[in-house]
C-alpha cells in the first residue's frame, strides 16, 4: 500500500532536482503486559486500631459507613456484596411550569 505522492509531484516540488525518497510503514505487534490489581471497592473502608490481639490473631476492624458486610480477607479485600439497584430517573418532560 503506497500513500506516497506521484514521482512527477516530487520532481516539481524539489525544483527539478531528483532526490531519492523512501516511505516506510512498520507494524510491530507487541505482547501486552497484564497486571492483576485489587478488586473494585464495594464494602468501604475498614479501620483497625491495633494490629494483633494477645493470641497474635488480627483484631476485627470497624467498618465505616456500611453495615452487614463481610470481614476483609488476609489481603484486606472482602468478597462481593449485593448492591441495591440504581434509583429510577425522573422524566424531564413531565414538569409543570
Amino acid at each position: 500500500r503506497l500513500d506516497a505522492p506521484a514521482a512527477s509531484d516530487v520532481w516539481s516540488a524539489l525544483g527539478g532536482e531528483l532526490k531519492a525518497s523512501l516511505g516506510v510503514l512498520v507494524r510491530a505487534p507487541l505482547a501486552g503486559v497484564s497486571t492483576v490489581v485489587a478488586p473494585p471497592v464495594t464494602e468501604g473502608l475498614v479501620v483497625r486500631s491495633a494490629a494483633r490481639n494477645e493470641n497474635g490473631d488480627a483484631v476485627p476492624g470497624r467498618r465505616l459507613r456500611y453495615t452487614g458486610t463481610s470481614e476483609a480477607g488476609p489481603d484486606g479485600f472482602a468478597g462481593p456484596r449485593e448492591r441495591r439497584p440504581a434509583p429510577a430517573r425522573r422524566r424531564r418532560g413531565d414538569r409543570q411550569p
